[in-house]
C-alpha cells in the first residue's frame, strides 16, 4: 500500500485512480468530508491496517497520504 500511495501523482483523474486500485485489489471508500470529496484505499487483506487517505478536487486527486494503523 505505501509504494501505491507514494505513485499517486497530484492531478490524477480519480477514473485512473480507482482503475489502479481496483487493479491491485484495494477496497475504495468515497466520502464527502467538510464539503471535499474524500476517498480511502484500503489494504482489506491487511485487516485495514494500510490505508490511502485521498483528496480530490474536480475528480482530480488534490492531496494524499499514507496511514498505517499498526
Amino acid at each position: 500500500m505505501q509504494q501505491f500511495c507514494s505513485s499517486i501523482l497530484p492531478g490524477e483523474a480519480k477514473i485512473e485512480l480507482f482503475k489502479r486500485a481496483k487493479t491491485a485489489h484495494y477496497s475504495i471508500k468515497e466520502s464527502d468530508y467538510n464539503g471535499a470529496d474524500r476517498v480511502l484505499i484500503v489494504d482489506s487483506r491487511a485487516m485495514g491496517r494500510y490505508i490511502c487517505d485521498v483528496t480530490l478536487e474536480e475528480n482530480r486527486v488534490a492531496t494524499f497520504k499514507y496511514i498505517s494503523n499498526d
